[in-house]
């Protein structure tokens, strides 16, 4: 099987590396079980985010902890409160998640998980484009093994 990648800069000629160029990135069992967990979190996470985010925004802060950082298009909110009433504030909303796509962080047992896709504010019937990334830190305040809250929130307009 080939193992290798085309590469290509902006001012040299395609050349090939050698998997062996890099470091081993094979897949040890703990490797590929973070991916799984990472892949089931946001397969949870996504659409209860969204749902709730449409429909029930209310209750959107219980996703967040006082030590939650929000990027909202450049305007930063730090804490619990803060981002749930600049959520409130804002007109209803729908979103429409066209991909999605996570990964473990490192050891810290957290999943980034970056989200594009459109959404409409209040009567407007122009959609705009959206990327959001999203780092899920394990809830260590609460028992329940794989309880996760928004640790940041960026949200961008693109």
């Amino acid at each position: 099987m080939d193992t290798t990648w085309l590469c290509r800069s902006s001012t040299a000629a395609p050349s090939r590396l050698a998997l062996s160029t890099f470091p081993d990135l094979s897949l040890n069992m703990a490797d590929a079980n973070e991916i799984v967990v990472a892949s089931r979190a946001a397969d949870n996470f996504v659409p209860t985010f969204y749902k709730v985010y449409d429909r029930q925004r209310h209750l959107l802060h219980q996703m967040y902890k006082d030590s939650s950082a929000v990027l909202w298009n450049g305007n930063p909110l730090v804490g619990q409160q803060n981002a749930s009433e600049f959520f409130l504030k804002l007109p209803a909303t729908d979103h429409v998640v066209h991909s999605y796509d996570s990964q473990p962080v490192m050891d810290l047992g957290q999943i980034l998980v970056t989200v594009t896709g459109t959404v409409r504010y209040g009567d407007d019937k122009q959609s705009k484009l959206f990327c959001q990334i999203f780092v899920l830190s394990p809830d260590t305040a609460n028992p329940t093994k794989g309880t996760y809250f928004v640790s940041s929130d960026h949200f961008r307009f693109v």
